[in-house]
């Protein structure tokens, strides 16, 4: 089936190339899961329906002006007779026959991951989510713990089971050796809908190993704790504007825990949001909207109807003001506690307890709230912006502090293995807005530099593996006393109301 009817571009093709698992138990196939099933196994399947959305011209016009209206952040400007005769002949020129493709593949297998793959699978009308995964022990366990994904409550009861495709291996095979996608005259299969939610160092090798994959009828979800990302890999792997992807920004408010050492068990401890924003592509025409906004609009739009079709993930679509105003609050706790904590080596109360290590945090705070003052974003939502310079805003980060007790940052974890963490798209983001917007940035610079110079240190150590006895980071076992939680940084509750 061919996924879009457009002239110029080639026939896509669904196909369902998966490699066999490397574990394969010959008795599972019959004895399936020993927990209650919410919808029965796919194999294989059927062709996805093509999509309800209008198809014709008028049916058309007509959904791309209500989701105008649902979707614009500003009242448009009074137009002229003249300048909407010519808005209309330019929209009379775009391709409205597109049909779009319900396939979702999902890079990586973090715990947010398998919520919304354990949420996908339950839909009937939908394609099973297909996983490209960076290690094969996750094709390996897939055959090891049945086949499904497992959800527990926040008290370790069982909520549901439900089964999944075997992922397929998208890592490095070998020494080094990435796979080889078949090109040149065999069909390529283009991936429709992905979404990302994986290690930020694992984004741009992943996406660039995929990109032959992708063009720009595909749309791509981020789920990152920071922002940032679309514009590296708009730079660095998709540098062609003709053929560049579409984006939807993603963020969560759900808290997911680890359940057990079962890769493929997960505990929903709260039930949130999923927060979603599609970005628009520059308009190339004045006179009226070109075909690739246009397009990118109908593509991303359908995207977020496809994550809406389940309840359990509360998929909510927003505005750019208010996707950042929600998007924010975590970005500015990580970018004070994981830096001071990684800055210093120290466990998260250890930094309330110091007089000098405040000293940093309130410094950090008060640059922070300065940028985001500054925000245009904000400047026609007050509102949205006393949610940030009012001070339960700085009482509820401080709290929150608190809570983490004696645990320490992930950061340091990712550090002591020499690697970054995501301070690029925290840090950086802050630093990124305040130069753009002639704003003082100098704490959040000196802050990332340490960070970054902890890190560089720290591989260098291990590349030369001479331990320097550099605690926290000596050993990989090195616990600085204390040991990682279970709650994750999206229990801050700072959410707006929505």
């Amino acid at each position: 089936m061919a996924t879009t009817s457009m002239q110029g571009l080639p026939p896509r093709h669904d196909g369902f190339h998966l490699d066999p698992p490397l574990y394969y138990p010959p008795t599972l196939q019959s004895q399936g899961s020993p927990f209650e099933k919410t919808n029965p196994s796919f194999p294989f399947y059927q062709p996805p329906p093509k999509s309800k959305l209008p198809q014709t011209t008028e049916e058309a016009k007509a959904n791309f002006s209500q989701t105008a209206e649902r979707t614009v952040e500003q009242p448009l400007e009074h137009t002229t007779g003249q300048e909407h005769a010519t808005s209309q002949k330019a929209e009379s020129h775009i391709d409205m026959s597109v049909e779009l493709s319900e396939r979702i593949h999902v890079v990586g297998f973090t715990q947010h991951a398998k919520l919304m793959i354990h949420a996908l699978a339950a839909v009937p009308n939908l394609p099973p989510p297909a996983v490209l995964a960076h290690h094969p022990s996750v094709m390996t366990r897939w055959g090891e713990e049945g086949r499904n994904i497992s959800v527990f409550d926040t008290l370790g009861q069982h909520v549901s089971s439900r089964d999944v495709l075997c992922p397929e291996y998208i890592g490095f095979h070998g020494r080094g050796r990435r796979r080889h996608y078949p090109l040149g005259n065999q069909e390529v299969d283009y991936l429709d809908n992905i979404i990302v939610d994986t290690a930020s160092w694992a984004v741009l090798p992943s996406l660039r190993g995929l990109r032959h994959r992708i063009d720009q009828r595909t749309t791509i979800c981020l789920q990152h704790p920071g922002l940032g990302v679309m514009e590296i890999l708009n730079e660095k792997v998709f540098d062609d504007p003709t053929l560049r992807p579409n984006f939807v920004l993603g963020h969560t408010t759900h808290k997911v825990l680890n359940h057990s050492k079962r890769t493929y068990s997960l505990r929903h401890a709260i039930p949130g949001k999923l927060m979603l924003h599609g970005v628009d592509k520059i308009k190339e025409s004045k006179s009226g909207m070109s075909e690739p906004s246009y397009l990118a609009m109908r593509y991303t739009q359908h995207f977020i109807n496809l994550m809406s079709t389940t309840d359990s993930l509360g998929t909510v679509a927003l505005p750019w003001d208010l996707f950042l105003a929600n998007k924010l609050p975590l970005m500015v706790f990580s970018s004070l506690a994981d830096t001071i904590s990684v800055i210093l080596g120290c466990r998260f109360y250890q930094i309330r307890r110091d007089e000098h290590a405040m000293c940093l945090w309130e410094s950090l705070l008060d640059e922070t709230v300065a940028i985001i003052s500054a925000f245009p974003e904000f400047k026609r939502r007050p509102d949205l912006l006393d949610h940030f310079t009012r001070e339960s805003f700085s009482k509820k980060l401080y709290h929150h502090l608190g809570k983490q007790s004696d645990n320490y940052s992930h950061w340091i974890t990712w550090i002591r293995h020499g690697v970054i963490p995501p301070i690029d798209f925290l840090n950086g983001y802050f630093i990124k807005r305040a130069k753009e917007l002639g704003v003082d940035h100098r704490q959040h610079s000196m802050a990332m530099s340490m960070v970054k110079a902890r890190q560089k240190a720290r591989r260098q150590e291990l590349l030369n593996d001479i331990p320097l006895g550099m605690s926290p980071y000596m050993m990989d076992g090195d616990m600085i006393g204390g040991g990682q939680g279970e709650d994750d940084e999206s229990g801050l509750d700072l959410e707006l109301e929505i």
